[in-house]
């Protein structure tokens, strides 16, 4: 299902989801988005596809839900969610605040006070059958914040990375610490929810860790990326380097393993693959 797309005076044919994501772009902030940056995009929206993650004909049907890409350098551009890029909170646009960096490498937090509210609230998906996922291409070891994430009393939804070594889901429950897996803090994590009890990360690819942590109900904050929205309030601001994050439902080991290959791929034609 292509479509014809005209831009910089000529037309192409481009997949659906990349077809809407780069109009949008165009329509409501100005940019035109470069030929090598919508080429990839178009390659990596035909890799989802095959790999039965999304479904434009279904939209509801989807296992990957938001998607920010962060492409084209700019605040205005790394807000849009691929899978539904209107200019609507409801779509789930980020709203940025405070001291985050935005370039082609995608958005960097100043571990201070930057952050992005996505206006998604976990509870619109099944409380047992769930992932998140972020793509980190620099940062360290650190002590004191969280990749991505919202906190609704006891209950929390996100992920840290090598936090004081260990590597902590969150997933409708009050965190599951995997340990210390020797992973770095670098590359593509994928943190998924099977079962009501059973909880599993997903490094670079293949399973890493397999967790029993029982979920003890949906979040209902707002999650945020580059920090964690505790009952509002933005806290433990990450000073990390992100081209990626992505939330939706819990897919299978063999999916997995071909949604770090396209997003690989997809980072290694932008030049910052880890």
């Amino acid at each position: 299902m292509f479509r014809k797309f005209t831009y910089y005076n000529t037309t192409v044919l481009l997949p659906p989801y990349t077809t809407d994501f780069v109009a949008s772009i165009l329509a409501n902030e100005g940019v035109t988005l470069s030929a090598p940056i919508v080429a990839a995009l178009a390659q990596f929206e035909t890799a989802l596809t095959a790999a039965g993650l999304i479904n434009y004909a279904s939209h509801s049907t989807n296992i990957v839900k938001i998607l920010y890409p962060m492409v084209g350098g700019l605040a205005s551009t790394h807000k849009y969610n691929f899978l539904d890029p209107r200019n609507l909170d409801a779509a789930y646009r980020v709203t940025w605040a405070g001291g985050i960096t935005h370039d082609a490498n995608g958005i960097t937090g100043n571990g201070v006070n930057g952050i992005g509210e996505t206006h998604f609230i976990p509870n619109v998906l099944p409380q047992n059958d769930m992932h998140n996922g972020v793509y980190i291409r620099v940062g360290s070891n650190q002590s004191s914040f969280y990749d991505m994430g919202a906190a609704d009393a006891s209950r929390y939804c996100g992920f840290v990375a090598s936090f004081s070594i260990n590597y902590y889901s969150s997933l409708n429950d009050d965190e599951y610490n995997f340990g210390a897996l020797g992973l770095g803090a670098t590359g593509f994590f994928l943190n998924r929810r099977i079962s009501s009890t059973t909880v599993k990360l997903n490094y670079n690819g293949p399973v890493v860790a397999t967790g029993t942590k029982s979920s003890s109900g949906l979040v209902n904050t707002s999650v945020a990326i580059c920090g964690l929205n505790y009952l509002g309030s933005p806290v433990n601001f990450s000073n990390r380097n992100y081209p990626l994050f992505t939330w939706g439902l819990n897919m299978s080991d063999v999916q997995a393993a071909s949604y770090y290959t396209a997003i690989q791929a997809l980072q290694t034609a932008f030049a910052r693959q880890v």
